[in-house]
């Protein structure tokens, strides 16, 4: 447990089940934004978790919290060959106060290592520059459509297994027109350019429409 001024970083593993119980929710909570930019994030994120509730083994959450209120996420997986950072957010009114720096270093303490495996959509490269530059991360490999339609996913410090999509089949033309309509009457104000904001929505309606995505998420 480190503190940063009047903020420290805690391990979801240290609490009682109780606690665990409470704070994974306000984690996703935080995180569920996530489920634009990663189809199935919210299945993924909940699989880290027993069926009592407790995290699995071979993961951590690392967090730190003002008051009830959550401002940063490292989500960890260690395994003896394989020891990466699967999520890594601070919220943006908390960043520039040295959190994102002690967020690493404590993850890297729990990894056993200061050169982990981290990924991230490209949209987010920009946030990341000044951090990946501070510790030496080494970009290794980009990748378009990995876990959404028409993105690219950059990897660090180690690559990614390869996947394969099956498409759908066929189109409506006119009923994309519709969803597309919807989507941006109602996530319009959510994204930072218009970009984000058609490639959000077709990775969301491919995925509504059960393209098939054989790479399970790590």
């Amino acid at each position: 447990m480190t503190i940063v001024n009047k903020f420290k970083i805690e391990a979801l593993s240290n609490l009682d089940i109780v606690d665990c119980s409470i704070i994974s929710q306000t984690i996703y909570q935080f995180l569920k934004m996530l489920n634009f930019e990663y189809p199935g994030f919210k299945k993924w994120y909940w699989s880290l978790f027993s069926s009592k509730g407790s995290l699995k083994n071979e993961r951590e959450i690392l967090f730190c919290r003002n008051n009830n209120e959550i401002i940063a996420v490292s989500i960890l997986k260690y395994l003896q060959d394989e020891k990466k950072i699967c999520t890594f957010r601070v919220k943006k009114s908390y960043q520039g106060q040295g959190i994102g720096h002690l967020l690493m270093e404590e993850s890297f303490e729990y990894l056993n290592t200061d050169k982990p495996l981290i990924t991230l959509h490209k949209t987010k490269e920009y946030e990341f520059r000044s951090l990946f530059k501070y510790y030496n991360f080494e970009k290794q490999q980009s990748l378009k459509g990995y876990y959404s339609f028409f993105s690219t996913e950059l990897c660090y410090n180690g690559v990614l297994p390869e996947k394969r999509i099956i498409m759908p089949g066929s189109f409506d033309v006119k009923g994309i027109k519709r969803s597309l309509e919807k989507f941006v009457r109602e996530h319009m104000n959510r994204f930072d350019n218009l970009d984000v904001l058609l490639e959000n929505f077709v990775t969301n309606y491919f995925r509504e429409n059960r393209a098939v995505d054989y790479c399970h998420y790590v």
